[in-house]
C-alpha cells in the first residue's frame, strides 16, 4: 500500500515539473512595443550618371553655327510672358537680320529684312541711267526712327521674285526720277529732279545669289 502511494506521488511531481509556467497573461495580451524614433539621415550617396539631353522646345527658334536665333518677348507686370511669333535670325556672316521665305531657286532660305529699297526708282544722274537704293531714316508720319538698314538693297516684293544687291558707297547728291503719263515704253517719260525726301542713298553693287543665304528644309512629324 505504502509503495503504491509513493509511486503516485512521484508521478505527480514529474508532471508538475514538465508543465508550462502560467504567467497570468494571455497570448493575446503579449504585443510588440511602439516604434522608436527615426534615426538621423545617412551620408549622401555618389552622383549618378548624367541623363540624356531633352528635346529642344520646337516653339522657339534654335541657333545654328551661322544664324543666331532672335525672339521678342513681352512680359506682364505679374510675370506672364508672351512670345512674338514672327521668328527672325541674325546672319553672322552677312551681318544682317533675316527671316524665312522662298527664293527664286525654289528653296526656303533666310532672307534679309530692313534693307534699302530699289522699288522706288531713284537715280543719281539727270539721264536716269544710274539707279540708287534709298532708305528712309524716319517713319512716314515723321515719328520714331525705323529699324537700322541692313547692308543690302532689295528689288521687288518679298518672296521668290525679290532680288538682293550689295550696297556700294553712299550718295548724297540730288535725286532724279522718271516722270510722264505714257511711261518709258511710250517714249513720253522724262527724267526730272525728284522731290527732296528724308532719306539716305547708296550706289548699288553686285547682285546677291540665293545660295548666299542659309537654306532650310521642312520636316513633318506626328507627336
Amino acid at each position: 500500500m505504502v509503495r503504491t502511494i509513493l509511486l503516485t506521488a512521484a508521478l505527480a511531481a514529474a508532471v508538475a515539473c514538465t508543465a508550462p509556467i502560467n504567467s497570468g497573461t494571455s497570448s493575446s495580451e503579449l504585443s510588440k512595443g511602439s516604434r522608436g524614433a527615426t534615426g538621423p539621415t545617412g551620408p549622401q550617396g555618389a552622383t549618378g550618371a548624367t541623363g540624356p539631353t531633352g528635346v529642344a522646345d520646337g516653339l522657339l527658334p534654335q541657333s545654328g553655327t551661322r544664324l543666331r536665333a532672335m525672339r521678342e518677348l513681352r512680359t506682364g507686370d505679374d510675370g506672364s510672358v508672351q512670345q512674338e511669333w514672327v521668328t527672325t535670325f541674325f546672319d553672322t556672316k552677312l551681318g544682317l537680320t533675316c527671316w524665312l521665305s522662298p527664293t527664286a531657286d525654289g528653296q526656303l532660305r533666310c532672307l534679309p529684312v530692313n534693307g534699302a529699297s530699289m522699288n522706288l526708282p531713284y537715280f543719281a544722274d539727270s539721264g536716269c541711267a544710274t539707279q540708287v537704293a534709298v532708305g528712309f531714316t524716319s517713319s512716314i508720319d515723321g515719328g520714331s526712327t525705323q529699324d537700322p538698314i541692313g547692308p543690302f538693297a532689295f528689288l521687288g516684293y518679298f518672296g521668290a521674285s525679290q532680288r538682293y544687291f550689295q550696297l556700294g558707297s553712299t550718295y548724297s547728291g540730288p535725286l532724279y526720277q522718271w516722270n510722264g503719263q505714257g511711261g518709258l515704253d511710250a517714249g513720253t517719260a522724262s527724267c526730272e529732279a525728284a522731290p527732296q525726301v528724308d532719306h539716305l542713298a547708296w550706289f548699288v553693287g553686285a547682285e546677291m545669289q540665293p545660295a548666299e543665304f542659309v537654306r532650310f528644309t521642312t520636316t513633318k512629324s506626328r507627336q
